[in-house]
């Protein structure tokens, strides 16, 4: 039985650990600035996140245009739109979808850009 419950502490200790050790870059520490970034809206437009220094960025990653949860959450930023207007907060969405895939995203889901920016994620924000 304790040989059991060391193997899962080992096996524990190396899925949260190791990730982090192996990385590349450091990962920012809550409430630090964000890296600056510029990458295609689903406008075909360059977004860049120094366009926003001084105001309230909220910036959310979710892996694929059209899939349940991910437009569940695109909607819900875009119904708080009012909410995040007052705060003069804008919301940047980045996934790893190419422009044309967040453009017929954006369309089906009737996603309007002045609430709820769409961005590709390019080889750039993975350096």
């Amino acid at each position: 039985m304790l040989r059991i419950v060391l193997m899962l502490l080992v096996v524990i200790v190396l899925v949260l650990f190791v990730p982090r050790l192996l990385s590349r870059s450091p990962v920012p520490a809550a409430g630090s600035a964000a890296p600056d970034f510029t990458l295609p809206s689903q406008e075909g437009s360059s977004v860049s996140l120094r366009d926003y220094r001084g105001k309230w960025v909220v910036l959310y990653f979710y892996p694929k245009d059209q899939t349940p949860g991910c437009t569940r959450e695109a909607h819900n930023f875009q119904a708080d739109s009012a909410k995040y207007a007052q705060r003069e907060a804008v919301v940047l969405g980045v996934s790893v979808d190419n422009v044309d895939s967040h453009k017929r995203f954006c369309a089906k889901e009737g996603l309007v850009k002045h609430s709820n920016e769409v961005l590709a994620e390019l080889d750039e924000l993975r350096k």
